[in-house]
């Protein structure tokens, strides 16, 4: 799957590369940048485009329906999570991961006193099956 970490207080998303199906192994892009926001997905790759296409779209409209996706969109106001609800959620500490390599992300990002977020997803991709790297990082 994926592990994608994000803090408002340093204003930064960031992500494994590790996309796979039954048969293959690819490093995939799991953050985009649209309108002023960082948007971060986790889960199935099909829905990743409805929803990036409802993000490009100002997300006026309900959002698409999401079966295995999970995203977050941080911004200026905050970070949101996504899910299968899909009414989003706002992340009150400012601090959220997703994907089968969050736990492990924000377990080490909490051992690293919060300072490190890209050493935190690194470390999650060395107990994580689903995510490797490259990691990346962007910023608002």
């Amino acid at each position: 799957m994926t592990t994608v970490l994000s803090d408002v207080r340093y204003g930064v998303m960031v992500a494994d590369s590790n996309i796979t199906d039954s048969h293959k192994v690819w490093k995939c892009r799991k953050v985009y940048r649209i309108n002023g926001s960082l948007v971060g997905m986790a889960g199935n790759a099909e829905e990743f485009l409805p929803f990036l296409v409802w993000c490009r779209a100002g997300m006026q409209e309900d959002p698409p329906k999401l079966r295995s996706l999970e995203a977050l969109i941080l911004s200026a106001a905050g970070l949101q999570h996504y899910s299968l609800s899909t009414l989003p959620m706002r992340i009150g500490c400012g601090r959220h991961a997703i994907g089968s390599g969050s736990m492990a992300a924000l377990a080490a990002y909490e051992a690293l006193e919060f300072t490190d977020p890209k050493r935190a997803v690194k470390i999650a991709c060395n107990h994580d099956a689903g995510s490797r790297g490259p990691v990346r990082v962007y910023k608002l």
